[in-house]
C-alpha cells in the first residue's frame, strides 16, 4: 500500500518495554503511514501478532543472521 512503511528487527540484549506479560522484548515492529490506511495497518499488525504466537518462529527471527532472513520467515509464515 503507497504509504505506508514498516520497520521490523531484533536486539541484541533483550529490552525491558513493560510489556503485557512481563517479559523483556527482542522482536521490535513498527508501521507508520497515512491515517487513511489505518484499516490496513491494523489488519496487518493483527497477521504479524498471530504469526508471533508460535514460539518457533520467533526462535527463527531473533537468531536470523539478515535482513533478506528475517523478511523471508516473516513472510513464509503468511504474516
Amino acid at each position: 500500500l503507497q504509504g505506508v512503511e514498516m520497520v521490523a528487527g531484533t536486539t541484541s540484549e533483550p529490552v525491558a518495554f513493560e510489556a503485557v506479560d512481563g517479559e523483556p522484548v527482542r522482536l521490535l515492529v513498527a508501521m507508520v503511514g497515512p491515517a487513511s490506511a489505518a484499516a490496513y495497518h491494523v489488519k496487518t499488525l493483527g497477521h504479524i501478532s498471530r504469526a508471533l504466537t508460535r514460539e518457533r518462529l520467533r526462535r527463527e527471527l531473533a537468531e536470523a543472521e539478515s535482513a533478506d532472513e528475517f523478511r523471508r520467515l516473516i513472510v513464509d509464515a503468511g504474516a
